[in-house]
């Protein structure tokens, strides 16, 4: 579509009209299913019609929807203050998400677009099939802790999930059902079956809004992605019927959410308290190499547009002299000899968020905040601190740099794609200027 219009924009925008109208009709679907399985009863009651479903799917939004505010309400970006209509619409105060969350919202739509269009050729080619995930080039560290984490290696989740697919296009059916002897038979044996079942299984509660024991409300929250406890990560809906265990399956869905949940944990994008030790150790190392990967990314670009480069600086060794607490680095700093001007750069290599909770609470990182001890400091705030201690010993940054004067020491965040901060009057200009990689051009 991209290639076949001269105006780009406007085909971008439709794209994301209408990837916003698959989100809403999708998650709305996935948030019912959680909350049918555990409050309808397999036996008796009446079958719902189109109208009835619908109702429940425009509920299930509004669930979604007022979930999102209560935590824009929560990390004060959004007034305390609803106002129900006689007609039962419930009205807020919008400005956030007009000047905040439909600008970002658009811009992270249409970066995605940008980029699965620079890598379609890749999807024309010819898959290249493993018998092994070693085979792959997949870290051995992060396989070891898979297998740590769940008791299963990978190749048998994969192997588990293959044979689903397979049985559905064999028998022409994209929905079945299986009991839990024949869903443990399709692995590679029974041991590993039960944990892969296990694993993936969606089970019914006495009542959704409560989470079991060991989970909290964030596990089944609806406004919230990555929650253990929803479709996406356990895409095995389990029925209880007749005495025994049977298994509706939609090995689409399966193949999704196990797709997301490899992705997530590779990418260490889950939280910690998630986590087992070893893959908690290899999230740490996933998220230190990204970021460092990043961070070459930043300074290969600087470089590129004639800029002067160092990477990954101490603030002891830049200024040659140690402070009572521990900075941190800079992740590039680049300077050009003959305007004068240096700049401090952070990289971040953020996630993606997506739900109102979520860019809430990204948001809430970059407020330039410290506890009143000092001992805590939000991500903006060690940024600003080390361009306070860089600006007070201008001179040592000047002799380090092999400068004879200094006109400007500039702040800037570097961000891997948009984020809500870029869109946010809460990090003003003063503090930082905020680029995404594909502008450092305009830096």
């Amino acid at each position: 579509m991209l290639a076949l219009r001269e105006n780009k924009t406007e085909v971008m925008e439709g794209m994301s009209r209408h990837e916003f109208k698959l989100n809403g009709t999708l998650q709305s679907t996935r948030n019912l299913i959680e909350m049918v399985l555990c409050e309808a009863p397999l036996n008796g009651g009446n079958m719902p019609g189109e109208l009835d479903l619908a109702l429940m799917l425009a509920q299930s939004a509004q669930i979604f929807h007022l979930s999102g505010w209560s935590g824009l309400i929560h990390w004060d970006l959004l007034e305390p203050e609803l106002e129900i209509q006689p007609l039962g619409d419930v009205h807020a105060h919008h400005h956030f998400m007009d000047t905040v969350i439909e600008p970002f919202s658009k811009a992270s739509s249409e970066y995605r677009y940008a980029s699965s269009a620079n890598k379609y050729a890749k999807s024309l080619r010819g898959a290249t099939i493993l018998e092994n995930s070693s085979d792959s080039g997949v870290s051995p560290f992060f396989l070891d802790a898979w297998l740590q984490e769940f008791g299963v290696s990978l190749d048998e989740y994969r192997r588990f999930v293959d044979a689903l697919e397979n049985y559905g296009i064999e028998h022409h059916q994209m929905i079945f059902t299986f009991s839990r002897a024949e869903l443990i038979a399709l692995a590679d044996n029974s041991n590993a079956g039960m944990i892969i079942v296990e694993s993936l299984e969606l089970v019914a509660r006495p009542e959704w809004r409560t989470p079991p024991k060991g989970y909290s409300w964030k596990d089944i929250a609806p406004s919230r992605f990555k929650r253990r406890l929803g479709l996406l990560r356990r895409p095995l809906i389990r029925l209880e019927k007749n005495g025994g265990a049977t298994y509706l399956i939609n090995p689409a869905l399966v193949r999704e959410g196990f797709s997301s949940m490899v992705g997530n944990y590779y990418d260490g994008s889950y939280a910690d308290d998630h986590l087992g030790p070893a893959m908690r150790r290899y999230a740490g190392m996933a998220r230190e190499r990204d970021g460092a990967d990043f961070n070459k990314r930043v300074a290969s670009r600087m470089e590129q547009l004639g800029w002067k480069v160092d990477r990954e600086v101490r603030l002891t060794k830049a200024l040659q002299k140690g402070f009572n607490r521990d900075y941190g680095d800079i992740d590039v700093l680049a300077w050009n000899g003959n305007s004068g001007r240096i700049l401090i750069i952070e990289c971040k290599d953020l996630q993606f968020k997506k739900t109102y909770g979520e860019i809430a609470e990204q948001l809430s990182d970059y407020r330039g905040w410290a506890s009143t001890d000092g001992k805590k400091r939000d991500s903006l705030r060690k940024h600003l601190d080390r361009m306070e201690i860089l600006r007070e010993h201008i001179g040592e940054l000047a002799n380090y740099l092999g400068l004879g004067t200094i006109g400007n020491i500039e702040s800037h965040l570097v961000f891997s794609h948009p984020v809500p901060m870029m869109f946010s009057t809460t990090l003003c200009k003063s503090m930082a200027a905020t680029h995404t990689y594909d502008s450092l051009a305009c830096v």
